[in-house]
């Protein structure tokens, strides 16, 4: 009777030792362990179950092997390697909090063994750069080590159970001493202080201005040529003709008709430019500046004058 009571006793007491184990352990959900170079001879997922195993034996918890492979099957994401959101929602979808990558690069010399152990918000907690260890003839034994050095160098049973659960240890306070604690006060942006107004935003420009200025000096030259060409034949008709505009007796009629036309091209060069420079002008006047133009109508006989005001850039 006592003996059974004791058996009793006992089975009790691991069954309540596992129920604390599993309120306590992390959960983590290895991905897929992931040979980026090197053939293990045929025991890939003999090392991947080798794998879980030692990560069971890190005094963590595992979705079953059928969460963990209908999880991967649901990622449909190939860079878990680079990625901490891609193991995250690896680790969400297996229903852990984390997430553990490992890969295994087996050289013709060296093995490399990394990995790495991200929370399910995306905190990581722990990150192995490189293991490394001769490549011998049955590659499988180095990895195997490796293996076992990373899940040793991770802490995995060390991770918190729990989200908010973070073990923090506090600095060292010097016996009898009081912590000061300094505090910078904060102080609104605006309490007090009279901000200046912004400046006027920059003025844009304006097509007007480049075409008013190139117009405006293009009609100069032309009405300048224009005037020149209208002296010159000025003074080759007083030659050729009497003031009443008959040709002179003995006078050049070609010489005479070069004149006239020379006349009548300086006359219209002179126009023209004259014109186009006014329309230069105006267009540069009517250019977006901090100066405007005004343009204002004053009647006069027979009509109007419109006079246009303004500063030139």
């Amino acid at each position: 009777m006592t003996e059974t009571v004791g058996r009793l006793v006992t089975l009790v007491g691991a069954v309540l030792s596992v129920a604390a184990m599993a309120q306590t352990a992390p959960t983590v959900a290895p991905f897929p362990l992931d040979f980026s170079r090197g053939d293990p001879a045929g025991e890939a997922d003999a090392l991947r179950s080798d794998f879980r195993e030692q990560i069971r034996k890190a005094g963590v918890q595992l979705p079953s092997g059928a969460e963990l492979k209908a999880a991967f099957s649901e990622l449909k994401r190939t860079d878990c390697d680079v990625e901490n959101a891609c193991l995250t929602a690896f680790a969400t979808k297996a229903g852990a909090l984390y997430g553990l990558y490992a890969s295994v690069d087996i050289g013709i010399k060296v093995t490399v063994v990394t990995g790495r152990v991200v929370r399910a918000d995306g905190k990581e907690f722990g990150r192995v750069q490189a293991l490394t260890a001769p490549t011998p003839a049955k590659k499988t034994g180095a990895v195997r080590g490796l293996l076992q050095q990373l899940v040793t160098e991770l802490k995995l049973g060390d991770l918190p159970p729990t989200r908010g659960t973070e073990v923090v240890t506090p600095a060292p306070a010097d016996a009898g001493v009081p912590a000061v604690v300094a505090v910078t006060p904060v102080v609104p942006p605006d309490a007090g202080v009279s901000l200046p107004p912004p400046p006027p935003p920059p003025a844009l420009d304006s097509p007007l201005k480049p075409v008013g200025i190139v117009t405006a000096v293009t009609g100069g030259a032309l009405a300048v040529t224009g005037l020149i060409a209208l002296v010159v034949g000025r003074g080759q008709a007083l030659s050729s003709f009497d003031e009443s505009g008959a040709l002179r007796v003995g006078a050049d009629v070609m010489a005479a008709q070069n004149a006239r036309t020379l006349q009548g091209v300086g006359v219209g060069l002179l126009s023209g430019g004259a014109a186009a420079a006014a329309v230069g002008l105006v267009l540069t006047m009517l250019a977006p500046g901090e100066s405007k133009p005004v343009v204002s109508f004053v009647p006069a006989g027979g009509g109007g004058v419109v006079l246009l005001s303004g500063e030139l850039p």
